[in-house]
């Protein structure tokens, strides 16, 4: 049987967090207990790589990780202790740099390097300057000027001469050295390298480098310009034909070795939406490991579910990376009768009256204009030789073409569709899909005389056309369908992602990788129907509350649920620092800077992040933090600056916006805003207590990213990878240990105490502790056990969230709060006891009137009561002592 994880715990290697520093914190994570380390990517990497997606070389380790002894020391670590380990994968992009010696190899020989063909590389784009070579869009400006300045050199170094640009060295082919007489002396540098202020003089070294298999270029052209395909618009970053055989052993020989050593247990695989074929990726890939060890072995997937989209069920996977259940989780703890107060708060703050779906629908637009016209014209290209092979077809034209097929991409609903090579028909979901994008795109442009082109696209994408066209018409036909498959995944990350949530900031809380912002929180029904469809068809799937790629910490999100809870406070909070604030706003353009809407995303930021504890012993790292954060922010919504077309003027005014109202003497804001954000994370930790004990007992595979047993407050990247005070995280659980192991069991006073320690986390990091070494003992009813949702009566019912998870002969219950704030009626008291319960009862199917169960948290015993005719629990003293419980049934 494949090993599937109990608990998983993400950790990101980098030059200061080594296999050794890993090593040390193993017994750490066992006492709290994880069951699998989850490895950020461990090959070799850019030398300034701080995250390892940018692989060098797929055959070797990381050198800023460690050496191959250490890493062979902490995976015998990891087996002495039981642990496994899951190895972050990423197939589809490499590092486009020379220090890629794949990539040096294809500058150097151009189609004729032995791997012209790993990349994805148009070598015939319909520029006739690129034909054969690779652009490369590095310059700081235009070629012309930065050669005649002299910051292009030819360089002779170790036996080989180079195009050098500052600390860049580009690879000179040989043969090109031989052309006029050219020898390979390096006494003829001083031949090729001109004399600024001379232009005629670097005549020579322009005609070698014309003679290269790539193009040095203005960045700026990348957009347009560019010839392979990248990671989103990634420059840096090259995807890799992973669907040809070669490609796929070259990659992945090393991972196959650790697999059948045993060293790594299992795979994430990184944006399986970039490939080619995923499924046939993923089919491939367990076949290989099935050949080496016959198992299978344990993959999730990152893959981005949209709405009601399902993760198809023809992959040979367990599951997803848990974005899926991170935002539904989420939005239990949003007030969705609310909704309506927060859009009139957003309107009248912002003076935004856009919807959201419009709000995507044009930053998709913006983003295939600008940072994906060179796809899209590619594209349209394909698309246009197919309908010239038909009498019918053959009259539409480029433009046309091409504005058809950017309004159906703005408005794909998914990331992708996955026809394949071998598809004979579109899949029922699929269909959907692709009807939905051309009849949204028909509808906006509602022109009656481009309906055929409408139509012909529809067709091709829905593989209509196939058997109307000859072999090679069929295969074009086919390509163009999985090439606009490859478009619309990094349209919809791009325009969503890191753009639209940067845009509409009604509650941002909402606004998650996945998530859809638009809908105001998620009910128990729902919540239960999700974890009911996951039990049946995805029980070892991944479950994330944070990762290193979401928005904001799973705490900042905590927190600002509460605001949803709370819109007339929040109004008058947010209207009162408006007032305060106006005056350290700069005018840019004749309109004050920042504007309201980033306004807006400040002051939530800095509700959900405070520190804990207040901002008086740091206020100064909280400021940079913040104003780091706010930077980015207003760079993604590219409403004022974006990071291709900076404004420096609006980026100043809002950093010196976030240092004034952040500055120590601005007193008033900093009482009030702190004083509120105090309440906020009161109530907020129960919502954190309460989403963990979900994640842990909910069908899959609970997944911690690194420093989350305390509160994690942290902002987008890179502030969400800084350094873990593991010392810390272990003194907390000895002592959180020490004095629960010594008090008597349910001792309110242990609970009063652990619940006033709201600083330091304590409550969480115990949660996590006890929870996790329970579901440790108790495998198979977490991993099978059925899934059985509980209602509630009485008169806070719809405070409660509760289920069950049974097999023959065990039960265990859990039971949370949500809603705190409405729920306490605002009053900072935690949600325990009859005081907060009154008379509300959880009813129990086919439970006897005496059945006993043991509090796994607390130690306590409850027993079920008789309510209205009905057998169940009494939720006060459910939670009597501690605002969740996970009870087991001990009779």
């Amino acid at each position: 049987m494949k090993r599937i994880p109990c608990a998983t715990y993400r950790l990101q290697f980098n030059r200061d967090f080594t296999f050794q520093r890993a090593g040390e914190i193993l017994d750490y994570l066992g006492d709290l207990g994880v069951s699998d380390v989850y490895a950020s990517p461990l090959f070799e990497a850019g030398p300034e790589s701080t995250h390892g997606y940018d692989t060098c070389c797929f055959g070797k380790l990381n050198p800023n990780l460690g050496s191959a002894e250490d890493f062979e020391r902490f995976c015998k670590a990891l087996n002495d202790r039981g642990f496994g380990l899951l190895f972050d994968l990423v197939p589809n992009h490499m590092s486009a740099t020379t220090s890629n010696a794949w990539w040096l190899g294809v500058l150097r020989n151009g189609p004729d390097s032995a791997y012209a063909k790993f990349f994805d590389i148009d070598w015939r784009p319909n520029n006739p300057t690129l034909q054969g070579k690779v652009l490369l869009p590095v310059l700081e400006d235009h070629y012309g000027t930065v050669l005649e300045s002299g910051k292009l050199r030819l360089t002779f170094q170790d036996g080989e001469f180079f195009i050098s640009y500052y600390d860049r060295n580009f690879p000179v082919n040989r043969a090109t050295m031989k052309a006029d007489g050219m020898n390979n002396s390096a006494a003829l540098l001083k031949d090729f390298n001109g004399m600024p202020g001379n232009a005629r003089s670097f005549d020579k070294l322009d005609a070698l480098i014309q003679r290269q298999h790539y193009r040095l270029a203005y960045w700026r052209i990348a957009p347009e310009e560019i010839n392979y395909r990248r990671f989103f618009d990634v420059v840096e970053m090259v995807a890799m034909k992973m669907e040809l055989p070669e490609v796929f052993r070259a990659t992945h020989e090393l991972v196959f070795d650790w697999l059948k050593a045993g060293k790594v247990t299992g795979l994430r695989i990184d944006h399986p939406d970039g490939l080619w074929d995923p499924k046939e990726y993923l089919q491939r890939l367990q076949a290989s490991v099935a050949d080496s060890q016959e198992k299978p072995i344990y993959i999730v997937v990152e893959k981005i579910l949209s709405g009601d989209e399902q993760l198809p069920a023809d992959w040979p996977v367990a599951g997803t990376t848990g974005y899926d259940f991170l935002n539904r989780v989420n939005g239990l703890f949003v007030d969705r009768f609310n909704a309506l107060a927060f859009d009139e708060i957003y309107r009248e703050f912002t003076d935004n009256n856009s919807s959201f779906a419009e709000i995507v629908y044009n930053s998709r637009r913006r983003v295939l204009d600008r940072a994906f016209a060179s796809e899209l014209n590619a594209l349209t290209h394909r698309l246009r030789d197919i309908a010239a092979r038909s009498r019918s077809w053959r009259d539409f034209t480029f433009s046309e073409l091409r504005r058809a097929l950017e309004e159906i991409a703005a408005s794909f609903p998914v990331y992708r569709t996955y026809i394949s090579e071998t598809s004979t028909q579109v899949s029922a979901e699929d269909r959907k899909v692709i009807q939905k994008a051309v009849s949204g795109a028909r509808e906006r442009i509602n022109a009656p005389e481009q309906t055929a082109v409408f139509e012909f696209i529809e067709r091709v994408l829905l593989l209509e056309i196939v058997g109307e066209l000859d072999d090679a018409g069929a295969k074009s036909a086919r390509e163009f369908a999985m090439k606009f498959q490859q478009l619309t995944g990094p349209a919809m990350a791009k325009g969503l992602e890191d753009t639209a949530f940067y845009q509409f900031n009604r509650l941002v809380s909402l606004n998650e990788v996945g998530g859809e912002p638009e809908k105001f929180g998620v009910t128990p029904p729902e919540f239960h129907e999700a974890n009911s469809a996951a039990a049946e068809h995805w029980p070892q799937t991944m479950l994330a509350s944070a990762t290193h790629d979401t928005k904001r910490g799973e705490d900042v999100r905590a927190r600002l649920n509460v605001l949803s809870e709370m819109p007339f406070e929040w109004r008058a909070a947010a209207s009162r620092w408006s007032r305060l604030n106006r005056r350290h706003k700069t005018t840019v353009k004749d309109a004050l800077a920042p504007d309201s809407n980033d306004e807006y995303l400040l002051y939530q930021t800095l509700v959900g992040a405070w520190p804990v504890g207040g901002a008086e012993q740091n206020l100064a790292g909280f400021r940079t933090r913040v104003a780091a954060f706010m930077l980015k922010a207003v760079k993604e919504a590219k409403v004022h600056t974006s990071w291709t077309e900076p404004n420096a003027a609006y980026e100043k005014a809002v950093r010196d916006f976030v240092e004034r109202v952040l500055d120590a003497g601005n007193e008033i804001f900093l009482d009030d805003s702190r004083s509120f954000a105090r309440r906020i994370a009161f109530f907020g930790r129960f919502n954190s207590l309460a989403q963990t004990l979900l994640k842990i007992a909910s069908p899959g595979v609970p997944d911690f990213y690194q420093g989350t047993e305390l509160w994690d407050l942290n902002l987008v990247d890179p502030d969400n990878r800084r350094p873990v005070d593991y010392a810390l995280r272990q003194k907390l659980l000895s002592e959180v240990k020490k004095k629960f192991e010594t008090a008597q069991i349910g001792s309110a006073e242990f609970f009063s105490n652990l619940l006033k320690e709201e600083d330091a986390g304590s409550m969480k990091l115990f949660l996590i502790w006890r929870a996790l070494n329970f579901r440790r003992t108790q495998r198979e009813l977490f991993d099978s056990g059925d899934y059985l949702p509980l209602t509630a009566s009485g008169g806070q019912q719809e405070h409660l969230c509760a289920f069950a998870r049974a097999l023959p002969g065990k039960k265990i219950i859990v039971v949370v709060p949500r809603l705190v704030f409405g729920l306490a009626s605002g009053t900072e008291v935690p949600p325990t006891g009859d005081r907060i319960w009154k008379d509300t009862f959880l009813t129990l199917p086919k439970s006897r009137s005496r059945d006993s169960f043991r509090n796994v948290l607390t130690g306590e015993t409850v027993d079920t009561a008789e309510y209205h005719g009905k057998t169940g629990l009494e939720a006060g003293k459910v939670l009597k002592n501690f605002p969740v419980a996970l009870l087991e049934k001990i009779n």
